[in-house]
């Protein structure tokens, strides 16, 4: 795992609301994803909860990924001794992250396989 959870920023506020990343190794955060979570008992449960999958954003050890609640285009900033920020948006309307009942979910994603209802022919048994 190449992420992990630095902190948590004006949680409650969707113009400033965001969770800060730090890389711990160089990589690409598009293997990544976040679920928004609630706690069941000891264990993340997502229910109904929305996910971001990180665009492919190749990342350097010692850079920080700014991933904001609102809107907004991504981006970056150079920071002191090589580091970058990258600026990313979850799209989301309402903040997510004004109580400690919600979860924050990093997975990492090595395989995947993707599917429409268009490219499958249809099972004429059923």
């Amino acid at each position: 795992m190449i992420l992990s959870v630095s902190s948590f920023a004006d949680t409650g506020n969707i113009e400033k609301e965001r969770v800060v990343l730090r890389v711990d190794s160089s990589g690409d955060v598009g293997r990544y994803a976040v679920l928004l979570s609630k706690l069941t008992g000891e264990h993340p449960s997502a229910g109904n909860q929305p996910a971001y999958w990180f665009p492919d954003v190749p990342v350097n050890e010692g850079d920080l990924v700014v991933l904001y609640t609102k809107n907004g285009s991504k981006g970056k900033k150079d920071l002191r001794n090589g580091r970058q920020a990258h600026f990313l948006y979850w799209g989301m309307k309402t903040p997510i992250w004004q109580d400690d009942t919600k979860k924050l979910v990093i997975l990492e994603i090595n395989k995947w396989i993707s599917s429409s209802p268009s490219v499958l022919k249809q099972d004429d048994e059923l």
